[in-house]
C-alpha cells in the first residue's frame, strides 16, 4: 500500500455558494451519510480503520448512486492509538477501502472527530489530506474543517466542534444562514441539511454538545429557524433516531450514524442522562450491532431518509425510514410566480388569450404568455411541484385545462376535466406538494 498525501482532486464535487436551484424543478437526487470507521486499536490489519466494515459500506453506497457522501469523522484511530504508525498511513488504508466510492466518481465532503485530533490537534494532516474535499469558505482557523455549499434546491452545512470542544462556530453559521435567506428572494432553498460529529443530545458518551448546553440550544435555535429538519451526526458507535425537543426552539430529528466500522456501542436507551435532558429526545427508531450508513432522497420538496444496513456485509437492506416535505411557498400562495413568498400581480385578457404578470422577485418586471382565449379563466397552481406557480387556464363550456409548466420552460400542457357549469378550483388535496386539478359544480 502506497502512502498518499492528499486526495485527489477527481473526488471533489462541484458545488456553487448560495446558488440554489430552486427556481427550476431539482429532480430526484440522493446523497449519502457516513462515519465512525476507526478500527478497534489492536496491532492487526484493522487498527487504524475497519477496512472490512468500510469497504462494504463503500460498496453499499456506490450502488445507491447518491452524488455526494457527507463523512462525520471518526474516519481513522488516529496516532494516540496502540499500533498506529503514521497519520499519512492511516488516511491511505481508509482511502483504499473506500475506493469503490471514489471509482464511481462520486464526491466526499469530510468532518473530523475526536480520533482526527489524536496527533493532529490543529487539523494540519487532516486539512492536507483532504484539500481537494472540503470547501475553504470556513471560518478564520476552520478552513477545510468548517464549510457550507449547496446543491441542488439545498444547503449543506458542516460543522467543526473541536476548534472549540463541544461548540459549533455559532457566529460564521448565523452568518451562512443569514445569506441564505437573504438569497431566497431570488434563489429558492426550502432545504437545509446539517451535519457534525456530536449528538447534540446524549445517547451513549456523555462528551457530546450537550456538554456546553446554552451554546448547543443556540445552535439548534439558528438551524430550525432557517428550516433545517435533519441535524446528522456520528461518534456513537450505533444507529440512532430521535425526536429532539430543543428549548425555545422547533423540533429537529437527530440522526447518529456511527456504524461505518467501529466498535459497537450498546445503548440504555435513556436520552441525556448526564444532564437532566432526560425528556429533550424521544426514540424512533435505534440499531445496535449492525453496519450501515444513512442514504438520503430529495426530490423536490420532499425528502426521505433510509438508514441501510448489512449484518453480513454483502446484502443491505432499509432498516428505518423517515420522511418530510418542506413548504411549498407556491401551494400556500397561488399567484407567487417567482417562488420569493410573494403574490405576483397579474392580468389576463381573455380576449387576446395573453397573461402578464409582475414579477416581484425581479423588481415587477413583466412578462407574457399566450395561453388561452375566448371562454377561458385564470386556474393558476403549482401543478408541477418546482415552487413557481405555473400560469394555467380553465375552458368554461370544455372543461379543458392549460397549463404552462415552468419546469418544462413554459412548455403548455392541456387535459380534460369539468365542462360547463363547473368552475375551477385548483388545491393541493393529496398533501404532495404539487396542485391538483380540481372543479365545483
Amino acid at each position: 500500500m502506497q502512502p498518499i498525501t492528499k486526495l485527489p482532486a477527481i473526488y471533489l464535487t462541484l458545488v456553487s455558494l448560495f446558488i440554489c436551484d430552486g427556481s427550476a424543478l431539482a429532480g430526484v437526487w440522493k446523497f449519502a451519510v457516513a462515519g465512525d470507521s476507526q478500527g478497534d486499536g489492536v496491532a492487526t490489519s484493522t487498527a487504524w480503520v475497519n477496512t472490512n466494515a468500510l469497504r462494504a459500506v463503500a460498496r453499499g453506497i456506490t450502488n445507491d448512486q447518491p452524488r455526494f457522501v457527507l463523512l462525520t469523522g471518526d474516519l481513522i484511530c488516529g496516532s494516540n492509538a496502540p499500533g498506529a504508525t503514521n497519520l499519512q498511513a492511516q488516511y491511505a488504508a481508509w482511502s483504499n477501502a473506500f475506493s469503490p466510492v471514489f471509482s464511481a466518481g462520486i464526491g466526499v465532503y469530510p468532518l473530523r472527530g475526536n480520533h482526527e485530533t489524536y496527533g493532529d490537534p490543529d487539523g494540519s494532516a487532516f486539512t492536507s489530506f483532504f484539500a481537494n474535499a472540503a470547501p475553504s469558505n470556513g471560518p478564520e482557523g476552520e478552513a477545510g474543517l468548517t464549510y457550507s455549499f449547496t446543491f441542488n434546491n439545498a444547503m449543506i452545512i458542516g460543522l467543526d466542534q473541536y476548534k472549540n470542544p463541544h461548540r459549533v462556530n455559532q457566529g460564521w453559521l448565523e452568518s451562512q444562514l443569514a445569506a441564505l435567506e437573504a438569497s431566497r428572494s431570488t434563489n429558492p432553498c426550502p432545504h437545509v441539511f446539517v451535519f457534525g460529529h456530536e449528538p447534540a443530545v446524549q445517547v451513549t458518551g456523555s462528551d457530546c454538545l450537550a456538554a456546553e448546553n446554552s451554546a448547543r440550544d443556540l445552535f439548534l435555535q439558528s438551524i430550525t429557524a432557517a428550516g433545517c429538519r435533519m441535524y446528522m451526526c456520528g461518534h456513537d458507535h450505533l444507529y440512532n433516531r430521535a425526536l429532539l425537543a430543543p428549548r425555545n426552539t422547533a423540533p429537529v430529528m437527530q440522526f447518529v450514524s456511527g456504524s461505518g466500522g467501529a466498535p459497537f456501542h450498546t445503548w440504555d436507551g435513556v436520552y441525556g442522562k448526564d444532564y437532566g435532558e432526560e425528556n429533550m429526545a424521544s426514540n424512533c427508531y435505534a440499531a445496535t450491532n449492525i453496519y450501515g450508513y444513512l442514504l438520503v432522497t430529495v426530490s423536490n420538496f420532499n425528502v426521505t431518509m433510509e438508514w441501510k444496513g448489512s449484518s453480513d456485509l454483502v446484502n443491505w437492506e432499509t432498516y428505518d425510514t423517515f420522511s418530510f416535505q418542506a413548504t411549498n411557498p407556491a401551494i400556500r400562495n397561488f399567484t407567487d410566480y417567482d417562488s420569493d413568498s410573494r403574490a405576483d400581480p397579474a392580468v389576463y385578457s381573455e380576449k387576446q388569450g395573453t397573461l402578464i404578470i409582475a414579477k416581484s422577485a425581479s423588481g415587477y418586471q413583466s412578462r407574457s404568455y399566450t395561453i388561452g382565449g375566448e371562454g377561458a379563466v385564470m386556474a393558476p397552481g403549482d401543478y408541477d411541484g418546482d415552487g413557481l406557480s405555473d400560469p394555467a387556464v380553465y375552458w368554461k363550456y370544455s372543461g379543458t385545462w392549460q397549463i404552462a409548466l415552468s419546469d418544462h420552460a413554459g412548455a403548455v400542457a392541456s387535459s380534460t376535466l369539468g365542462g360547463n357549469g363547473f368552475l375551477p378550483a385548483p388545491a393541493d388535496f393529496d398533501g404532495d406538494g404539487l396542485a391538483d386539478r380540481a372543479v365545483y359544480n
